[in-house]
């Protein structure tokens, strides 16, 4: 990171180690993030990666979706439904919100833990 002018107490910060010959005051007092400049720095070394390995290494993390909602992002739902609106929406598309799920009576009828001795 040197290198690349990524200044020394950034690049430690990135690694989390703690800045040497710095004053133990520093360490209690100084408390910006640093995130503009952590972010910089990151973005010059994905970049630098991506000269040497040929490809964007970040290509590796970019895993296709698939399952229920498809490629596509999920759906955003502008409002907050409660649960009662939620059943009926999904009962509209002819899925069941309740499907497979215990059924409450059933965990609380009857059970009762023992008392602790």
């Amino acid at each position: 990171m040197a290198e690349l002018g990524v200044a020394p107490h950034v690049a430690d910060m990135i690694l989390n180690h703690a800045i040497k010959g710095a004053p133990r005051s520093r360490a209690h007092y100084d408390m910006y993030h640093y995130i503009p400049e952590k972010r910089d720095a990151l973005t010059r070394w994905v970049q630098r990666l991506t000269e040497i390995l040929g490809h964007d290494p970040n290509d590796v993390m970019k895993a296709e979706r698939t399952g229920y909602q498809g490629r596509e992002p999920a759906p955003k739902i502008e409002k907050r439904e409660s649960y009662r609106e939620r059943k009926a929406r999904l009962a509209a598309d002819g899925r069941d919100l309740a499907a497979g799920r215990p059924e409450r009576e059933q965990h609380t009828a009857g059970t009762q833990l023992p008392a602790p001795s």
